[in-house]
């Protein structure tokens, strides 16, 4: 990996340019400038750390330090950020992806469950009976059971011939061989 720098003419001799080397050396809005954003930040949370555990460091122990920050170091650093970033990315990608499965998973089965409801729901209203349909059918079906009942009383009173609504019915239908009786009572009988 290169890191070309872009660094200002008239900077203070103790001046680093990791700055320019990390971030601004990279096009605006670039993938690479974003990592090299990154690796500056863990680079001065390193600079910080240092500093803070060696707060009575001398100017020179200050500027051995920064000297071990060589092109290879910065690369360290700009290759660590990318795995950072990149890894992070795949992380949030994979949780945006599985975010989205489950909801297409709820949606679906959501839109299975609603469908299956409307179904049933057409399915109950089309086969139910209202309260007063089945106390009308009720009573029609005990009207003709009655109804029936009597014309069955009637057919085997008429079969009986000797009864007299039997003799009626003979001398109705066929009056011709109809012999009417006369039946005299007895004097003697009281």
């Amino acid at each position: 990996m290169s890191l070309s720098v872009l660094m200002p003419q008239d900077e203070p001799p103790n001046y680093n340019q990791f700055f320019e080397k990390l971030v601004v050396s990279h096009e605006e809005n670039s993938d690479k400038r974003l990592i090299g954003m990154l690796a500056y930040a863990e680079y001065k949370l390193d600079k910080y750390e240092w500093m803070r555990s060696h707060q009575n460091a001398s100017l020179s122990e200050k500027a051995a330090f920064l000297s071990h920050y060589s092109e290879r170091v910065l690369g360290k650093y700009y290759t660590e950020a990318e795995y950072i970033l990149y890894s992070y990315g795949e992380g949030y990608a994979d949780g945006v992806v599985e975010a989205r499965i489950e909801k297409l998973k709820d949606e679906g089965v959501s839109k299975d469950i609603k469908s299956i409801e409307a179904r049933l729901t057409t399915e109950i209203k089309a086969t139910q009976i209202s309260y007063m349909k089945p106390v009308w059918q009720d009573l029609v079906s005990s009207a003709i059971f009655t109804s029936l009942l009597f014309i069955l009383a009637l057919i085997i009173r008429v079969s009986a011939p000797n009864s007299g609504i039997g003799q009626i019915v003979q001398y109705l239908v066929a009056p011709e061989n109809y012999e009417l009786r006369v039946i005299e009572k007895n004097k003697n009988t009281p």
